[in-house]
């Protein structure tokens, strides 16, 4: 009987995967952003026309609801874009590290 019992490693308590987290993230810019151009086109395909588009610019009645959720989904879209390149910019770094230290 040895001393040391080995435990399974819970999947919580792994070490954190920059790269694959880059990648994941790259994922959900992209299809957020292909989301976005979609509503986008039907929210202006929705956009009120003549006398009505004149009072939602003159903020006398609200606009469509569409329009808002179009430009919350373009919001998510460049805000997972931002995120995923910080994390490419930071596995490039440790990655530039790593060779840096290597060839000395």
């Amino acid at each position: 009987m040895s001393s040391t019992t080995e435990q399974p490693v819970h999947p919580s308590t792994r070490t954190l995967q920059p790269k694959r987290l880059a990648k994941t993230m790259a994922a959900v810019a992209g299809f957020a952003s292909a989301l976005s151009v979609i509503v986008g086109m039907v929210a202006a395909r929705m956009a009120p026309h003549g006398f009505a588009r004149l009072s939602v610019a003159m903020h006398l009645s609200k606009q469509p609801f569409i329009m808002q959720l179009a430009a919350g989904i373009a919001g998510i879209a460049v805000a997972a874009a931002t995120i995923s390149g910080l994390l490419h910019f930071y596995t490039w770094w440790q990655e530039r590290d790593i060779d840096v230290g290597g060839t000395e």
